[in-house]
This record gives structure tokens, sequence and C-alpha cells, in this order.
């Protein structure tokens, strides 16, 4: 429905065009400035009636006056044409935007409600409210600087993620939301090659990042999903009823704080579960867990284990398998929590798959 950018246009001529095997070659009358990847739109050829004429289209650059395209037709050898242009595509993303008392849905139109894409900055969306039911993300977030608050999603499809920070997010303040419906609530990842810290890059990973009071009751797989990202506050959020796991934190997300609200709510469920290769430093403070399998899960593979782990002030009930479970985890500090239930394994279980690990309690 809407993208956070604005469009201009760098505008060549063409001199000639070909095609072979469904891919066309263009010549232009100048240097034309394009890198692969570029999406160009070609209007005004009359070769072969006109089927050198294209949408937006991704091109392979083949020298500084040619590039290449897929374009279905039959063969056509070199021919003049001078009567066609080409535009390049910019995207110039948006300052200070804001967006107050607006519905908007997917259902049988677009892929996303709303996409900030990376280099939006400073973009406000409040007391809006964002429906969707297709196999992606309802708000998909790739820029700086986000205030999202007192929203409504509602992922309506069982893959359908509420909100998707995909890139950096720097600064992103995610206050006062109510996600609920059958589908997923908020994933934190990225969709950029190279970025995780064993790599040597993190500057497109989201950093930063304050979730402050958003109540999560999204039934699909986890209400959470949290992957290669740093430095995330968690303060005073409600985090229940989801069917596998309320919290999932995958790989390489380091710096990591969970502060006060609930996380729970489903029998059979795991409240915070956390993946072998996720980082270091993951503390929770002052937090509720009550129903689950677990209230907090650290397994570990391979090489593979969780470096530091607090757990402070906290409460636990009703876990039917163990309040914490922890496999091989180094610098953990267990202290001063409460568990009101009677789980079978005990209130901490302890395993040594990789390393006999660290502990304090």
């Amino acid at each position: 429905n809407f993208t956070a950018a604005w469009i201009e246009f760098d505008v060549n001529k063409t001199t000639l065009v070909e095609r072979t095997s469904n891919v066309a070659t263009v010549t232009t009358s100048g240097v034309h400035l394009l890198t692969t990847g570029d999406l160009v739109q070609i209007t005004g050829t009359t070769a072969d009636s006109g089927s050198f004429n294209t949408a937006y289209v991704s091109v392979t650059v083949t020298s500084t006056t040619e590039f290449t395209y897929a374009s279905t037709g039959g063969d056509i050898g070199s021919t003049a044409e001078t009567d066609g242009l080409t535009r390049k595509q910019h995207s110039y993303k948006s300052l200070g935007l804001h967006v107050e008392e607006i519905g908007f849905s997917t259902f049988g139109y677009s892929t996303h409600c709303v996409k900030a894409e990376r280099g939006s900055w400073q973009f406000v969306f409040d007391k809006c409210r964002f429906v969707g039911n297709q196999a992606a993300s309802i708000f998909d977030i790739r820029g700086d600087f986000a205030n999202i608050q007192n929203c409504i999603f509602a992922p309506s499809g069982a893959t359908t993620v509420g909100l998707n920070i995909t890139a950096r997010g720097i600064d992103s303040h995610i206050a006062h939301n109510r996600f609920g419906g059958i589908g997923r609530g908020i994933r934190i990842d990225t969709l950029y090659a190279g970025q995780n810290p064993t790599a040597g890059g993190s500057i497109n990973r989201p950093q930063g990042i304050t979730f402050l009071d958003n109540h999560m009751i999204c039934t699909g797989t986890w209400n959470f999903f949290i992957n290669q990202c740093l430095y995330i506050d968690f303060t005073e959020n409600w985090i229940v009823e989801s069917a596998t796991y309320q919290v999932y934190i995958a790989g390489l997300a380091s710096n990591l704080n969970f502060i006060g609200g609930y996380i729970g709510g489903t029998t059979g469920a795991v409240c915070a579960y956390i993946e072998s290769t996720v980082g270091n430093d993951v503390s929770f403070t002052g937090v509720n867990f009550n129903i689950g399998t677990y209230g907090i899960r650290c397994v570990a593979a391979g090489s593979d284990i969780l470096d530091g782990l607090r757990v402070t002030g906290c409460g636990f009930m009703s876990m039917s398998v163990v309040s914490i479970r922890m496999d091989s985890v180094t610098n953990a500090v267990i202290s001063n929590n409460i568990d009101r239930g009677t789980p079978s394994s005990g209130s901490w279980y302890t395993e040594a798959t990789v390393g006999s690990g660290s502990y304090s309690f």
C-alpha cells in the first residue's frame, strides 16, 4: 500500500536493440551510468511492435552503453532503434514522515501494508491499524529512528508476520502496540548477507531498538523471533498464547535485555527458547514467566554455546517440565528468583552437551 520513498529518473536514448533466447540487449546513445541490478523502464521503442518496451525491470550491465534484461519474444537481430528511452529508477527515502489514525490492509492487493526502506529516517506511525493475510510481513522496516506506537496489528494468515525489522532500525521505539491474530508477532532479523559478527560486519543488523509495553497475543509459531541483532531492550511487554514459542532467540543475537513484563500463557509451549548459536549476553530481570513447558530453555550443539545469561528477580509459575534448563551455558548468573510451581524436573536443570558450563546460583 505504501513505501516511504519518492522517485526520480535518469533518462537515456536507445540506438540499438536485439533479442536472443528471451534476453534483450539495449544499446544507449551515451554512457548510461547503470549498475547490474538497477531497475530500468524502457518506453517508445517500435521494433517488433514495441515488444522491447517494459515496466521497471532488473538489468545486467555488459558495457558502459549496453545492458541486458529478460524479454519474452522471438529472436530479433541487431536493429536500429532511436525512438526508445531508458529511465533508471532512484529511491530517495523519506525523512520525518508522520502517519496517524489510518487503517491499512493487504487482503487481495499487496504483500505489505507499509514498507520503510533503508534510508528512511524518523518516521512515525501512531494509532494506525494494520491487517493482512499474506505469507510475508504486514509492516516491513529497514530504516532508522522509527516510532511505531499505539497501533493494532492483526496478522490473519498462519505465516503472516505483524512487524518485520530486517535491517538496522537504529534507535527505533516500538511502544504501546497490540498484536493479535492467528499469525506471528514481531521478527527481528537481517536480510543482508555477511552482516553477522563472525563475518566481520554488523552495520545492517537491527540494533539499538526498544520494545515497550507491547501486548503480543499471536497464536502462530512465535510472538517474538529474534535473530542476528544486538542491543535490543524489551521492557514491560505482555507476550502470551503462541502455539510453540513465546520468544524464540536464534543465531547471533547479542546483548538482549528483558525487563519486567509477562511471558507465557500456553500449556505445551516454551516461554523463552535460546538457540545454541545465539551469541552472548541475554538477561531477564523481573520477568514473570507463567504457564508453559519451560520458562527459559538454552540449547547447545557442536561448538556453539550461550556465553552470558542473567536471570534475576524473576517469577516462575506453572512450568510443566523445568523453569530454567541450560545446556553448557558459560557465565550464567541465576539469582533472587521465585518458583511457585512444581515442574517435573525442578526449578533449574543443567546439561553438558558441549562443556560443563559455568553457573552461579
